[in-house]
């Protein structure tokens, strides 16, 4: 299922009041690139220009009105993102409007915006766009975004987040939904980029938080671990980033496991450094996919101790890849621990969500916030949490509790849109109850999803099934059985 992001970066400004800002489009830029490459996602520009060298779609140094910004952010929330991935950054002027009683109101300021000044405050606008657009937006009936994250690098980007009553109209970001929301900085201080840096002190921190170097272990950067990086870099600054965010961390990237510190010895060689890091971090890489493949494979017992022929091999791939055997230890130990901590995290909220379901079939929203707040907790994923609701699923569907079944693998779904197994066994028992027109759309959806992550032998499986269109109890539990795990 496709992740969908809309990067807007306003340089150009028609008002004197509002100087230009020249490295909006180049750090919008550099966040698409990230959001692109390793977070999967499809990244719609704004303002946009063909590169012609590159043939590629890049953010641009011209003008862009109100009127553009709220027509994309329409299309995308209301019409190409339904039970998608959505992500929103904003890096511009951003503008507080004090009323007859001095209240402030938040605006982000795009090209057309004009402002009228008295004793330095913006007293009057023209095209601003209001902050709590998005909550007007992501209320309405038409969205059906599964998560949203926005990020928000502008001056006073964080004036909705220090005025109660604007808090409390941006009920979307307070809510048991997957919304996460960063601004750049508190009402009282504006946001800087300072000269001969690349980036704005905001963006700047943000994309370490994207980096590689932040990620967890598993390769995942979530909306929470950004947060703590931007916090810890943004100290003695002038600013401080707010957050706000009622349901689960959401992964914005992942990378493969290639985190390393290359051994002094490639440090003291500034000649080739740069040449010798990327070939021992791809190596490193190799190891510890191998290291982690095996830890899943090896699982005989609860401490996951390497078999003695796996061991042999991994002994080969060391000196073949030439890593050292303290380097190897270390990453062994790290991807042992990881996996230990992890399955723990993973049993301990399945158990919880298990005893809940027993004493409260029907998870109303208050025990689904807490449940969420519990993941937080544990730091754990949507996808994984998917997983976890998807297997108690089948859990149910096992011991014949069909119609419970159907609403756990809903909430899976809900959660994490992309496990193709929840649209297949919920599918598969809506077809067993002939409710054959929402089971074919959960089935089709499932097929597509395997196809796209190459399980091309899954989905030709329901190609079967749907063109035999079967019509006995036998044969769909047969079906259903060849997926459960």
């Amino acid at each position: 299922m496709t992740r969908y992001a809309l990067v807007i970066g306003v340089s150009e400004y028609q008002s004197s009041s509002l100087c230009k800002l020249p490295k909006t489009a180049t750090d919008a830029e550099e966040v698409a690139k990230v959001l692109e490459t390793h977070g999967k996602f499809n990244v719609e520009r704004l303002p946009k220009q063909l590169n012609k060298e590159t043939e590629c779609w890049e953010v641009a140094n011209k003008q862009v009105t109100n009127t553009e910004v709220i027509d994309k952010l329409k299309t995308l929330l209301w019409e190409r993102a339904a039970r998608s991935e959505v992500l929103i950054y904003f890096t511009g002027h951003g503008i507080r409007v004090f009323d007859e009683l001095e209240e402030p109101q938040g605006f982000l300021a795009v090209s057309n915006c004009k402002v009228q000044l008295k004793e330095g405050k913006v007293v009057k606008h023209e095209n601003g766009i209001p902050l709590d657009i998005i909550d007007r937006l992501i209320s309405n009936e038409k969205c059906e975004v599964s998560s949203l994250v926005m990020l928000l690098d502008c001056c006073h980007s964080g004036s909705l987040l220090e005025n109660q009553e604007i808090r409390k109209a941006l009920t979307v970001f307070v809510s048991e939904n997957d919304y996460y929301l960063i601004a750049g900085c508190r009402s009282f201080e504006k946001a800087r980029a300072f000269k001969g840096e690349a980036n704005s002190i905001f963006t700047g921190a943000l994309l370490k938080g994207l980096s590689v170097t932040s990620a967890n272990p598993d390769g995942t950067v979530t909306t929470d671990l950004v947060f703590n990086v931007i916090n810890n870099e943004l100290k003695d600054s002038g600013q401080e980033p707010i957050r706000i965010g009622g349901g689960r961390p959401i992964v914005i990237v992942r990378y493969q496991q290639d985190r390393t510190n290359p051994k002094e010895s490639f440090l003291n060689n500034d000649n080739s450094f740069e040449q010798m890091q990327n070939k021992h971090q791809i190596n490193i890489q190799k190891y510890r996919t191998e290291v982690q493949k095996i830890l899943y494979e090896d699982y005989g017992d609860s401490e996951r101790q390497i078999h003695h022929i796996s061991r042999q091999a991994l002994d080969e791939l060391r000196e073949k890849l030439e890593i050292s055997q303290e380097d190897a230890d270390l990453i062994e130990t790290e991807t042992r621990q990881f996996c230990l901590s992890y399955e723990a995290k993973l049993q301990k909220y399945k158990k919880l969500l298990v005893d809940t379901f027993q004493k409260k079939t029907t998870l109303d929203k208050q025990v689904m916030q807490k449940l969420k707040n519990y993941q937080r907790v544990l730091e754990l994923d949507n996808e994984t949490v998917g997983l976890v609701y998807s297997s108690f699923g089948n859990d149910l569907y096992k011991q014949g509790f069909h119609q419970e079944a159907v609403f756990v693998f809903n909430e899976a779904i809900r959660i994490s849109p992309k496990i193709p197994g929840a649209y297949v066994t919920l599918g598969a028992i809506l077809y067993q109850q002939n409710k054959k027109k929402e089971a074919i759309k959960f089935l089709t959806e499932a097929r597509n999803l395997y196809t796209e992550q190459g399980m091309d032998k899954q989905a030709n499986k329901i190609s079967e099934f749907l063109n035999q269109q079967p019509n006995t109890i036998g044969f769909i539990r047969n079906f259903i059985s060849r997926f459960l795990v």
